[in-house]
């Protein structure tokens, strides 16, 4: 009886030890101490089938969601996935790493063909964050979303949400970076064993996810493909030149200026100050706002956000001179006048804007096209499709940090947010000198 004891023992304890060198050693062979550590304290997170999804420790990453999955028949096992998509994809962006970035893909489908793409996108945001002036690395980041909708069956689920981050830079000096609303579309599909889902479809929509759509489009189109003709290996292979035509650093246009910015001079001051207090108390970290008492939401509302925080600075509206040479709000509807009534095209359009400070003369307000070493908080920035291209986006300047410009607008609501970190890698840059009083 003694030698089939010790026999099951001496079996069970050589068990034991492949268990343990399973459990604490990694793929190549080496032990792990930050492994072993991460399996006794129960720090490693996992997917709900069970299975390890391998997440580095470098960068801190909580998720959350807003609303009650349940309510949309979103189970935890559907949600988890869409946890993991966010940690993975800010651990990444958190260090940087092309190493980090490469672990994403465990969450889609062998088959997704957006995958591909949204590696590319990825990689861009990697590189030109790399190459800012500013260290863009974070320590730890803050996600959230709620759920707009979801229609899940027992193999597919198919959920649109929005997103909120907020996040402090490196290279920012302690200063916390935020945006709202961006919106997601998922499809996720069940692979068979228990839990066992993986992301098939994902669409972004945000100002950069976008914008690279249309690039993305643009390079198809050149070759005649259109996204409809897309297979998996058609979307990895155009998506592998994506991140160089991109571009791997925020170039600035100077386009056509009104006059040498060294020349230029003004009767009254711009409050700096004041415009960017209007700017932070209009953006908040969590959630989209607007001060639609006072000025009627527009979608988009950016370039009427910009309006908003110069005329907070000081800046009076302008109803004088041909309506190319007015900035205007009255009223919420559109006004040829020269009366004090209704509002201009250039209160809410980035062309008619910058049509408005290229041409105006006389009474208003004074400003010019420049570089960034002449930009100060309280200046505009305004995203453009490519070098002297067509205008995208424009936000406020509210600060910044050695080189790197920060940025605070709406749709997408950014609040402090670098300029590099936003990915669109063209720019042209407007500096507000003040207001003349009287036409000369």
């Amino acid at each position: 009886m003694k030698k089939p004891i010790k026999f099951l023992i001496i079996l069970t304890a050589a068990t034991l030890v492949i268990l343990v060198a399973a459990f604490f050693f990694t793929n190549d062979g080496a032990f792990s101490l930050n492994a072993a550590l991460d399996k006794i304290l129960g720090g490693r997170e996992q997917v709900s089938s069970g299975e390890d999804l391998k997440i580095p420790a470098d960068v801190s990453v909580s998720v959350k969601a807003l609303n009650d999955s349940y309510t949309f028949d979103v189970d935890l096992e559907i949600e988890q996935v869409l946890f993991d998509y966010f940690t993975l994809y800010y651990k990444a962006l958190g260090s940087l790493s092309d190493k980090n970035a490469a672990l994403l893909p465990q969450v889609y489908a062998y088959t997704s063909i957006d995958e591909p793409f949204d590696m590319a996108l990825l990689k861009h945001m990697i590189n030109i964050r790399s190459n800012s002036a500013v260290t863009l690395t974070f320590p730890a980041c803050h996600v959230s979303f709620s759920y707009d909708s979801a229609a899940v069956t027992d193999t597919i689920a198919e959920i649109t949400l929005t997103e909120y981050a907020d996040m402090n830079f490196d290279g920012l000096g302690g200063r916390t970076s935020s945006f709202a609303g961006r919106r997601h579309y998922f499809v996720l599909k069940h692979r068979g064993g228990a839990g066992d889902w993986r992301i098939s479809r994902h669409t972004e929509h945000s100002l950069f996810a976008d914008y690279a759509g249309e690039v993305f489009g643009d390079l198809l189109m050149n070759d005649g493909f259109t996204r409809g003709d897309l297979d998996r290996d058609t979307t990895e292979a155009y998506a592998e030149s994506l991140p160089a035509k991109l571009g791997q650093v925020v170039r600035y246009s100077a386009g056509e200026s009104n006059a040498d910015s060294d020349g230029i001079t003004a009767e009254y001051p711009y409050d700096r100050d004041a415009a960017v207090a209007y700017a932070h108390e209009w953006t908040i970290a969590g959630r989209v706002i607007r001060n639609g008492q006072n000025f009627a939401t527009k979608h988009p509302n950016d370039v009427s956000f910009v309006s908003q925080c110069v005329f907070a600075g000081g800046i009076p509206m302008d109803s004088h001179g041909d309506i190319s040479e007015q900035w205007k709000y009255y009223g919420d509807w559109r006004d040829f006048s020269f009366e004090k009534q209704g509002y201009s095209q250039s209160w809410l359009d980035g062309d008619a804007f910058l049509l408005y400070l290229l041409g105006n003369a006389g009474f208003g307000m004074k400003a010019a096209l420049t570089g960034p070493d002449d930009i100060a908080a309280g200046d505009i920035v305004q995203l453009i499709y490519e070098s002297g291209g067509r205008f995208l986006w424009e936000g406020l300047i509210t600060g910044r940090s050695g080189g790197e410009l920060i940025v605070t607008g709406n749709d997408d609501d950014v609040k402090d947010f670098p300029l590099s970190a936003v990915g669109i890698p063209n720019a042209r840059l407007i500096k507000i000198y003040g207001y003349d009083s009287a036409d000369f």
